[in-house]
């Protein structure tokens, strides 16, 4: 079997990142790495590199537009890494969609089913 896909998954909410998890772990194909710390998120990424980065905007110490404009400025490894946001509030996101490349919105509550179909869809056009 190839390496597993490499997703990333960044929130707040505890439970979120758990949920998450479950669904990406579910799929052998797929390995997850999760935090519910921004700032964890930027030493993963300075150490291994992602094949997607699901998070959220809305987070204490750093929000989800400082993440991107790390991961898009300074990351070496995941600098074209594809992120998706998953946000109750799409608007504060729109910014970075349209400045960056590879920056996606789904909304929350977000079904399982359209989430699965964005990763897999995401990770088979790489």
């Amino acid at each position: 079997m190839d390496e597993p896909f490499k997703i990333l998954i960044i929130d707040d909410e505890a439970s979120i990142v758990e949920l998450l998890n479950y669904m990406i772990e579910r799929n052998p194909s797929m390995k997850a790495t999760t935090t519910t710390d921004p700032a964890d998120a930027m030493t993963f990424m300075d150490n291994e590199k992602f094949d997607l980065v699901l998070t959220d905007f809305h987070m204490p110490k750093l929000n989800g537009g400082q993440l991107v404009r790390y991961t898009r400025l300074a990351s070496l490894q995941n600098k074209d890494t594809p992120i998706l946001f998953i946000t109750s509030n799409p608007e504060k996101t729109e910014e970075f969609v349209k400045t960056f490349e590879r920056i996606h919105i789904l909304q929350k509550p977000v079904s399982v089913k359209k989430l699965s179909s964005y990763i897999i869809k995401t990770l088979m056009a790489m």
